[in-house]
């Protein structure tokens, strides 16, 4: 995975689409092309980024994950920063948490 400036803004621009869809959308009813709909991404570019939209949801879920395991280490070493920390990455995370438990 690229770590370019550019290449992380359509990464996450590609996850927000499938965020934004997700609120309307079934997952299993979503396709590639109705993500390129929602953003300024060609095939070849989403297909540089993503294999298909499993992949988006399993990396979306990962990154979820790892920051709960840093938050976890967090608590441990200063309990005090990690209430506010948890309740920080919940508003950060809280449309994707949203749209996948839906």
């Amino acid at each position: 995975m690229q770590e370019n400036p550019q290449f992380l803004r359509t990464d996450k621009a590609i996850k927000q689409a499938l965020i934004h869809l997700l609120k309307t959308k079934s997952f299993e009813k979503i396709t590639v092309q109705d993500i390129l709909d929602e953003t300024p991404v060609t095939r070849s570019t989403f297909y540089k980024h993503f294999h298909d939209k499993y992949e988006i949801v399993e990396r979306m879920q990962d990154e979820y994950f790892a920051t709960q395991m840093e938050l976890r280490i967090l608590a441990h070493k200063n309990p005090h920063q990690f209430a506010s920390a948890i309740l920080t990455q919940s508003r950060q995370n809280n449309e994707l948490l949203q749209a996948l438990l839906k």
